[in-house]
């Protein structure tokens, strides 16, 4: 790969990476700011909402047999919305969604 390649590539890493921060939104909800705006029912979105899992969520996750299955449904659940929606965001914010979604699988970290 070239230098200029590489420098593309480190700059859209840092531009999804950035829009993973979760952001607070309304009603206790976490907004998730995509990258790249997706046209979906006619609209274009550029965010969403989320709220945070639970227990019954992450043991719905849990007994899902397949990752992409496991993600695909916490997307889901968690945004309250249909499942044609995340599967039409742009790849690297599907990704980056995915990351937010990781976090909810670890233990918490200590304050």
């Amino acid at each position: 790969m070239t230098t200029d390649t590489n420098a593309a590539i480190v700059a859209a890493l840092a531009t999804v990476a950035a829009t993973a921060t979760p952001r607070p939104a309304a009603n206790g909800k976490v907004l998730f700011i995509l990258s790249e705006a997706v046209t979906f029912n006619g609209e274009v979105i550029k965010d969403f909402a989320y709220r945070r899992a639970t227990g019954r969520d992450m043991r719905k996750a849990l007994n899902t047999p397949k990752n992409g299955d496991r993600y695909l449904g916490l997307m889901v659940d968690l945004a309250e919305l249909p499942e044609a929606f995340f599967l039409s965001l742009a790849g690297p914010d599907f990704m980056a969604f995915t990351d937010v979604l990781d976090g909810f699988f670890s233990r918490p970290q200590a304050t």
